[in-house]
């Protein structure tokens, strides 16, 4: 017994190390590891862990681990008795199924024999009186009875990882109001350059015109200008230019995730330049550009990195 209990004593304060230091992006993984380690600690065929929705009306198994062979998990919400005793804050402590259940639990009593589950424990996770999740175990090949202890400490478990999960939701929650607080400096700062913008967008189309009648007026003469090649060129490098004015706007517009990419300081630079330029221009100012050929790459969000830079020029 002593050495169970340390064996599980270790197995609790390797989950406490590894889910307060684990990255977002490896959350899930970690989950799914320490369930396994249930499994393996506790001589069990299935672990399970799940959250109800934000309404509280459904209830999704997210992860599960199980020894070789064994099905995965019946999705919970058709287990309604099971539901809404977790719902509620009760534990299911179940050493014989169906035997164990009552006259309620209709649908229970019919699934269970058809997927082999023997026995089964659920222990609801709860925040604030309300039913967050649950942590569950099945057993397949033979019944098992769960003792006080072990319902604690499956409990401690679930509510380790239940306190994961949230922290990264909250760390999730808090990175999209930034987002959304950076997008919403991103318009109002275009906003205030509306004027130079225009400016800066009407040279190339205002170019494109005179280019194209000036042209039109030639070939309906019938004669064919020596330097049209030259026109076209400079039709096209117009429209480049305006297209590309065009796209830097709507990517520092765009409201997404934040892309942390490698990136070339230089090109970053060149593609506020335009926009950077016009305010310049707008206060009798005028940008320099001076780049080094040899920056190197840097890991980044072009969009922040450009937002950046317009808030220094300006």
């Amino acid at each position: 017994a002593l050495e169970e209990r340390l064996a599980f004593e270790r197995l609790i304060a390797e989950l406490v190390k590894t889910f307060v230091n684990v990255p977002a992006e490896e959350l899930d993984a970690q989950v799914r590891n320490g369930l396994g380690g249930l499994v393996e600690h506790l001589g069990v065929d299935r672990s399970s862990f799940g959250r109800f929705s934000g309404d509280g009306e459904s209830l999704t198994v997210v992860q599960w681990a199980g020894a070789a062979g064994v099905p995965a998990p019946t999705p919970a919400d058709e287990y309604p008795w099971f539901k809404e005793q977790l719902r509620q804050g009760r534990t299911i402590s179940l050493r014989r199924v169906p035997e164990d259940l009552p006259a309620e639990a209709v649908a229970e009593r019919e699934k269970f024999p058809r997927v082999g589950i023997r026995s089964h424990l659920s222990i609801p996770l709860m925040v604030g009186g309300r039913g967050w999740g649950f942590i569950g175990l099945s057993a397949f090949r033979q019944p098992c009875e769960w003792r006080p202890e072990e319902i604690q400490r499956l409990r401690l478990v679930g509510e380790i990882m239940m306190e994961a999960i949230r922290r990264r939701e909250s760390e999730e929650a808090a990175r999209r109001r930034r987002d959304e607080v950076a997008h919403v400096a991103r318009v109002a700062v275009l906003g205030e350059l509306t004027a130079a913008l225009a400016h800066e967008l009407n040279q190339p189309l205002a170019a494109i015109q005179a280019n194209v009648q000036a042209t039109r007026r030639i070939l309906a003469s019938g004669q064919v200008p020596a330097d049209l090649d030259e026109i076209l060129g400079d039709v096209g490098g117009d429209a480049r230019r305006a297209g590309d004015l065009i796209r830097r706007l709507r990517d520092l517009l765009r409201r997404g995730e934040v892309e942390k990419v490698s990136l070339d300081l230089n090109h970053v630079l060149l593609d506020v330049q335009p926009i950077a330029r016009a305010d310049a221009a707008r206060h009798g100012a005028r940008l320099v550009f001076q780049l080094s050929p040899a920056l190197p790459q840097v890991p980044g969000d072009a969009v922040q990195l450009q937002q950046v830079l317009l808030n220094l020029v300006r």
